[in-house]
């Protein structure tokens, strides 16, 4: 069978439809009978504040299509979701998140033992690659991976620390010992801001352009840049995120001052596909390194 997906840098699992979509993709009749069980009990699973009702399966993988000689993965786990792949946002996902926490079902890229990424929007391509992508001299444009686990992240979100963030051109948290990581998500469209971000009193309101500079692995400021235009719509959300159970500096729960959410905390900038128009995303994961260029 032989099903569509969005290719999403921001989870871990490869989603396939237990039910018929012209958009998604159907399991024909002769194939249902070769899927199997696996031994991982039923989850929920979140999808862009959508809950995914998921059985974990077992089949034969084959990335490509039918005219391509890919290799055929024998045994490959992944999750089985009906209906709810059509309630709002709803989709079907190809998670590119590939290293997790112990207790977390099998991610696509560690069962096919892929370390690197390449999505480019320019020429329309995903490439998997079990090789380094990224040149491994040092460049102004290569920026380092933050591994956001230690903090209670759950996934290897690819992740950056920001040096700044501007929200309408006013800097945000600078002042309160507040950490900001960015994470590069395909799977999102804009660009999604924690809850306390948002609500903070020092947030314009709405947020019509995001501006997050980054140090590179050479010492270069780099920034992403969007802003809402006549041409192009630019969609600004807010969404709690739970992952964090420490501040930088200390194994304890974050202390929330009378003043501001962002006092001594850290926060998360979701960086959506629009981020990567005409670019090139490339995400050495094993190697702890990411480029986005023209």
């Amino acid at each position: 069978d032989q099903y569509t997906g969005i290719v999403d840098t921001g989870s871990p699992f490869l989603i396939v439809p237990s039910i018929c979509t012209t958009q998604w993709g159907c399991q024909t009749p002769e194939n249902v009978v070769r899927i199997r069980n696996s031994t991982y009990s039923h989850t929920i699973e979140i999808y862009g504040g959508q809950d995914y009702d998921v059985d974990w399966k077992v089949g034969d993988l084959m990335l490509g299509n039918k005219t391509m000689s890919n290799k055929v993965n024998k045994d490959f786990v992944f999750a089985s979701v009906g209906t709810d792949i059509l309630l709002p946002p709803g989709g079907v996902f190809m998670g590119l998140v590939k290293y997790k926490m112990s207790d977390i079902r099998p991610t696509l890229l560690e069962q096919l033992h892929f370390t690197s990424i390449r999505f480019d929007t320019v020429r329309n391509m995903l490439t998997l690659s079990k090789t380094s992508l990224i040149p491994k001299t040092s460049s102004s444009t290569v920026l380092p991976l933050v591994d956001l686990r230690p903090l209670g992240d759950p996934v290897y979100h690819y992740a950056v620390k920001l040096e700044r963030l501007e929200l309408n051109g006013m800097p945000i948290g600078s002042e309160m010992n507040c950490t900001i990581y960015g994470i590069f998500d395909t799977g999102s469209s804009g660009c999604v801001l924690s809850d306390d971000i948002m609500n903070d009193w020092n947030t314009p309101n709405p947020v019509r352009s995001v501006k997050a500079i980054v140090r590179s692995e050479s010492g270069e400021e780099v920034t992403f840049e969007k802003k809402a235009t006549r041409k192009e719509v630019f969609v600004v959300t807010a969404t709690k995120i739970g992952w964090f159970r420490s501040n930088l500096n200390s194994i304890q729960s974050i202390e929330y001052s009378e003043e501001s959410a962002l006092t001594n905390s850290v926060q998360v900038v979701i960086l959506g596909a629009i981020f990567m128009k005409e670019k090139v995303l490339t995400i050495d994961v094993d190697d702890g390194r990411i480029q986005l260029v023209s």
